[in-house]
Parts: structure tokens; C-alpha cells; sequence
């Protein structure tokens, strides 16, 4: 069996031209001849990436869900959502019966509408729905799409403090109704953390030196994700509450969440400067939060049970947004040690 490495002498011909060969089995498998284009990049850590001009296709285009008559609305959104994160421009959902039903079909053109960032309805007929993404990385990169997802969630946070010092069930809700728009962006960032691991041209022109920092792109774009649903808990929590706050354990809470929402916008800082100090300085502050939560949930021990808890579960959620913004804050340690090393 042949093996997928192989070492090579470089060879000189004409005098200035290096030349290597290549197995005739790989030509083969390859698809490529005597003639074919072959691009070559020099990669950061100073290997270089052949690609063949037959593979530098970098989206893959048209793919088609069937629905059976039978299939549950939750199976096809399913199988939707994993053809839209591995990188299909456009989608069809065919029905085998002459119509999608009218509960399905406005459903999906809900579902879609909500979820897919810069995607658009095509055709929409009685037995199939075609969908085609038309944004894509060079219009709204990953570093764009983790910044607006920050930004949306910064201000969710506030927001929710903010209606739980006016007891202002109104914009508590507005926050619990802005959730979808960080989940879609969300989806948008692993659809292109998908494409740049398996493609490597991808993953250039997306500015990520290997595929181990998708890694930790992914782990960022989850804490953010997981720190607005954490302000929706908040939110959600505060619609149930019955009465305003005690002033004190009130100002204790805004202290709190202030901090915590400060260390979050720090970590996000941090890794859009590539700022290993400020990095490290996040994880040490996100640890100051855990001790403000000890003390915060001995002061409201003597309320009663039913408003001791909500307050318990609104304190744990500013809580967990320090210990995202700390996870955010390793995942750039990680990815700017070596940087910091090489300085020293």
C-alpha cells in the first residue's frame, strides 16, 4: 500500500529551477496530468501546501434534503442545520409527496429566517424550498462575526441588569427575544471553522495559522454564546421575580455584574489586540468574581425561599459570564504563548 508521506530529494535542473517528484499513484488518485496547475503556498511554520488547481474549489455548491411523508419537522431542521455548517451555498428541500405541509413549510421559512445569517429564500413551491447563503468569509469574516456576536451580548447583559434595577419586565423580554441573533451568528462562525479545517486555502485567507486554532476560535465563539443565554437566564428569571429589590443586595448585584461584564469585554479585547498580558490579567479578575458570589449569596440567605432562588440563579448566571470571559482569556494565552516566547 503506498503510504500518504513520502521524502523526497530536491532535485536541480537548468541550473536555477528545483524540481521534486511526486508517486505516479498519487497522480492518479489526484486526478491530475503532465500540465496541471499546482499552487503552492509557504505555510508559517515553514512547510509547503501543494494544492491542485481541481481542488481549489472552496464552497461546495448544491446538495438536496428528501423529506419522507412521515418526517418529523425536528429530523429536516436537524439535517438542515449539518448541510449549513459543512459549507453548502445552496439547499433544497424536496418533499416525495406533491407538497411540503403547511405546518412544515412555514416553519422551515420561519426557522431559517431566524438562524441562517445572510441567507435567502430562492424558490418556494409546493413540493420543494431552495435556500442559498450569499454571505460569506470575505464579507463577514470570523474576527467581524465574534466581534458583533460580543457587542450584541455585552449589551444584552446591561440591558438585563438594567431591567432588573427598573423591574422593567418590557425590556426584559427584548433581551430573551435578542438571543436568536447571537446563535445565528454563531452557526455562521463554526459554518466557516468547519470549512477552514478541512481546506487549508480556507483557512489562509481567514488569517488562521493551523488547524489547531480552530479549536480555540470554537471554544470562544461557544463562551460567547453560552454568556448571552446566560443574560436570557437573567432575563427570564426577573420576569418571574414579584416585587423590586432590596437597595442594598440590588447594588450589590450591579457591582457584580459590572465587574464580570468588564472582564468579559476584556477577554474579547484581548484577543482581537493579541494581548497575552491582558489575556492572563481577565483570568485573574474572573477569579475576584467567584468570591463576590460567596459573599453575595450569604447576604440574601434570610429572604424567602421563592425570591432567595431567583436571586441565587441570576447571581449564578453573572457569575458563569466571568468564568466564560476566563475561558476566553486561555483560549489566548494559547493561541499567543509562542509569540510571547520568541519576544523573551
Amino acid at each position: 500500500m503506498e503510504p500518504d508521506e513520502i521524502i523526497r530529494t530536491l532535485q536541480i535542473t537548468g541550473g536555477s529551477t528545483y524540481v521534486i517528484s511526486l508517486p505516479k499513484k498519487w497522480i492518479r488518485e489526484l486526478n491530475i496530468e503532465q500540465g496541471t496547475q499546482i499552487k503552492i503556498q509557504r505555510q508559517k511554520d515553514h512547510s509547503l501546501l501543494l494544492i491542485p488547481e481541481n481542488k481549489l474549489k472552496k464552497e461546495r455548491k448544491d446538495v438536496k434534503i428528501i423529506i419522507e411523508e412521515d418526517e418529523e419537522i425536528d429530523t429536516i431542521i436537524r439535517k438542515l442545520i449539518a448541510l449549513y455548517l459543512s459549507g453548502y451555498k445552496n439547499i433544497t428541500i424536496r418533499s416525495t409527496s406533491e407538497r411540503i405541509e403547511s405546518k412544515h413549510r412555514n416553519i422551515l421559512k420561519e426557522f431559517i429566517r431566524k438562524t441562517f445569517v445572510g441567507t435567502e429564500i430562492l424558490t418556494d413551491s409546493a413540493n420543494e424550498i431552495v435556500l442559498q447563503v450569499l454571505v460569506s468569509y470575505p464579507e463577514l469574516s470570523i474576527s467581524m462575526a465574534i466581534n458583533r456576536m460580543s457587542l450584541i451580548t455585552a449589551s444584552m447583559h446591561r440591558d438585563a441588569i438594567t431591567a432588573l434595577r427598573e423591574m422593567n419586565k418590557e425590556l426584559a423580554q427584548d433581551v430573551i427575544n435578542t438571543d436568536d441573533e447571537v446563535d445565528r451568528f454563531n452557526l455562521y462562525v463554526i459554518r466557516l471553522l468547519k470549512m477552514a479545517a478541512e481546506k487549508p486555502l480556507i483557512m489562509k485567507e481567514l488569517n488562521i495559522d493551523n488547524p489547531k486554532d480552530c479549536v480555540g476560535y470554537r471554544v470562544i465563539t461557544k463562551s460567547v454564546e453560552r454568556t448571552a443565554d446566560h443574560a436570557t437566564k437573567i432575563s427570564q428569571n426577573i420576569l418571574m421575580l414579584k416585587k423590586p429589590l432590596d437597595t442594598l443586595i440590588l447594588d450589590k448585584i450591579i457591582d457584580m455584574s459590572e465587574m464580570s461584564i468588564d472582564v468579559f469585554e476584556n477577554a474579547i479585547d484581548s484577543l482581537f489586540k493579541q494581548d497575552y498580558g491582558k489575556g492572563d490579567e481577565t483570568i485573574k479578575n474572573a477569579k475576584k468574581i467567584i468570591k463576590m458570589e460567596n459573599e453575595l449569596n450569604i447576604s440574601i440567605d434570610n429572604l424567602d425561599i421563592e425570591e432567595r432562588t431567583l436571586l441565587k440563579l441570576i447571581i449564578d448566571s453573572i457569575s458563569r459570564t466571568a468564568e466564560y470571559a476566563s475561558d476566553i482569556g486561555e483560549v489566548v494565552l494559547n493561541l499567543h504563548i509562542e509569540k510571547t516566547l520568541i519576544r523573551n
